[in-house]
Parts: C-alpha cells; structure tokens; sequence
C-alpha cells in the first residue's frame, strides 16, 4: 500500500507562492510553517512556556522556536551537502531527521520564477516539498520519498500544481493524486 501524502500536510502547511528568492530563504520560510504544525515538539513547549508564564513564557516560547528553526535548517543543509535533493523538472524533495519531529510532516512551497536549488538537471526549482522525520524513523520516510518521486512523475502533474490558484487547491490536487 502507497503512503498517504494527505495524511502528512494539510493546506496550512502549503505556500502557494514563496516569497524567498534563494535556496536558503526557501528553506527558511518552509521551515517557519512547520512551527505551525502539532508535529514538533517545539511548538508545544512554547505554548506550553506562554501559558505558564504570561508575557515572560511568550518569549521564552519565541525563542525555543527560533533556536528550533535554527536547528532544522542546520539539519537541513546538512544533509544537502551530502548531495542535492534537487531531483530535476523543477522539483525538490529536501529532507531531515530531527528529534523534535514528534511525527513526519510535510510542507510544500511554490515559486513561479524558480529558485537556483543545485537541481541535478541545472534548471530552476519551482515545486518545494520539504519532509521532516523523526530521528528514530528509518523506514517509512524513503516510502514517502518514493511516493513524491512517483506523484511528481505523472503527465502534467507538475503543471497542474503549478496553476493551482491556492493552497486548498494544491492539497486538492495531493489527495487525487493518491487515487
């Protein structure tokens, strides 16, 4: 049985158009979004830290999730200098494991113009999915890996993303694809 992508992303955890012009930005404003989601630890013990302490927690809270941001983007570049994750067509599939991963989320980003990402066909990356692991995940990552490599594969599919007007319609287009 395939994995669910559906089940890893949701529309809050899609950009519909980066505003960052270069491969660190787009990893940077990736990586903001996935604050949002209940899927790091971070985030919970930030809210945790706010409403314990108001006002103080709030800061407290705000430098947790920088210092955690900081954290997964070193990851981050980390592992792309192992090797790019640019797979080619204007896609790239950035990756890492971190300890505050309570479960695998993914996030998406679009760039209409393209960033330079060390793509292994040279051109311009213009779909984003960023995959975040639990350390101690081996296993169902590469499935979801595969699965992205799979989806992005389909005739027109990379298109389709592309022209999609918004967010609800990207993750519309995620859960067909799964069909």
């Amino acid at each position: 049985m395939a994995i669910k992508l559906s089940n890893l992303i949701d529309e809050s955890l899609i950009i519909p158009e980066l505003s960052a012009q270069d491969a660190d930005s787009v990893l940077r404003e990736l990586i903001a979004i996935a604050f949002n989601s209940k899927r790091l630890s971070a985030m919970e013990t930030a809210e945790e830290m706010r409403d314990m302490v108001p006002g103080v927690g709030s800061q407290v809270g705000k430098g947790i999730i920088q210092r955690g941001e900081a954290e997964l983007f070193e990851r981050i570049k980390y592992r792309e200098s192992l090797g790019t994750t640019g797979i080619g067509e204007g896609v790239a599939i950035p990756h890492a494991r971190n300890p505050m991963v309570k479960e695998m989320v993914l996030l998406m980003g679009r760039s209409k113009n393209g960033v330079d990402f060390s793509s292994l066909d040279d051109k311009p990356v213009h779909l984003f999915f960023l995959l975040l692991i639990p350390q101690e995940e081996k296993v169902k990552n590469l499935a979801v890996l595969a699965e992205i490599a799979r989806m992005v594969k389909k005739p027109d599919f990379i298109n389709q993303l592309l022209e999609a007007p918004d967010a609800k319609a990207v993750y519309k287009l995620l859960k067909k694809s799964e069909e």
